[in-house]
C-alpha cells in the first residue's frame, strides 16, 4: 500500500454522515460517507501530540505515531436554521491493540473536518474515493 492525498481546503456543503472502521484480515478500512463528492482532502502521518482543532489543546491518543485525516466538510448543515448536525456518530473509537489503535475526531471548524488514527509502528496507507455513493476510504495494513 502507499500514501495517497489530495489538497484539503473548506468544503462547499459537503457533510459527513456516516463514519466506519473495521478489521479486513491484513488491513484495516476506515469509511467516511458524505452529502456529496469529496474532492478536497489530505491524509499524512502528522507528529504526535495531536491538538485539538481550533482550541489547541492536547489530545490524548493510543499509539505511538498518528495518521491525520483532513477533508474538507463538516458534521453539521449550517444552511438550516437551526444548524442540524449530520453527523451523530463517536468522535472517539477505540479499535483494539493491532496497529490501529484508535479514531479521534479531532475538529469540525470553518468547513475542514480533521480526524486522527493512532497507529503502532508506520504501517503503510492508502486512500481511495468512491462517487455513489460519496466515500472517503483510508486502508492501513494490520502488520
Amino acid at each position: 500500500m502507499v500514501p495517497a492525498s489530495g489538497c484539503c481546503a473548506a468544503g462547499p456543503a459537503v457533510l459527513l454522515r456516516t463514519q466506519s472502521i473495521e478489521q479486513r484480515g491484513d488491513y484495516y478500512r476506515i469509511v467516511f460517507g458524505f452529502s456529496a463528492p469529496v474532492t478536497n482532502y489530505h491524509v499524512r502521518y502528522v507528529p504526535l501530540p495531536v491538538r485539538q482543532d481550533p482550541s489547541d489543546q492536547v489530545v490524548e491518543l493510543q499509539g505511538d505515531n498518528a495518521i491525520q485525516i483532513s477533508i474538507g466538510a463538516t458534521g453539521l448543515d449550517q444552511s438550516q436554521n437551526p444548524p442540524v448536525q449530520t453527523y451523530e456518530g463517536s468522535q472517539r473509537i477505540v479499535v483494539g491493540t493491532g496497529a490501529v489503535r484508535e479514531l479521534v475526531q479531532i475538529g469540525d471548524f470553518e468547513a475542514v473536518m480533521n480526524w486522527v488514527i493512532g497507529v503502532q509502528g508506520t504501517p503503510e496507507f492508502r486512500v481511495s474515493v468512491e462517487q455513489n455513493p460519496s466515500q472517503l476510504i483510508v486502508e492501513i495494513a494490520a502488520v
